[in-house]
């Protein structure tokens, strides 16, 4: 089976032309099934598959916030280096309709729990 699907004379032809090539020289019970996985689960037919997914569609802006607060994320920037203040981690909210945002300093003990909490 693998030299009738993986060689380079047949090249990786799928789970039909496999099949009908195994037939021609060899039968056993549940040679169709065997072919079948066999090509399903052939590494190189896997990577080199053509998808049958539509293609993605390209990226759309998020609309402009129309007051203030009105969209909000959370940035956690962990790993910093440690202040005299013991701060270790900050969180910043940007503000969109504004050209600020806050910054919220986490201490050392917390920044582990602000993970999890937030």
């Amino acid at each position: 089976m693998c030299e009738m699907h993986d060689s380079p004379w047949h090249g990786h032809i799928g789970v039909k032309k496999t099949r009908k090539a195994v037939e021609q020289l060899y039968t056993w019970l549940f040679l169709i099934e065997d072919v079948e996985q066999y090509v399903r689960t052939c590494p190189c037919c896997q990577h080199n598959k053509s998808t049958n997914q539509k293609p993605a569609n390209l990226l759309q802006p998020l609309p402009v916030p129309t007051r203030k607060w009105a969209s909000v994320s959370m940035y956690l920037i962990t790993a910093l280096p440690e202040t005299p203040e013991h701060t270790e981690a900050h969180g910043v909210t940007p503000e969109y309709t504004e050209t600020h945002g806050v910054c919220t300093p986490y201490k050392t003990p917390q920044s582990s729990r602000a993970n999890t909490t937030l």
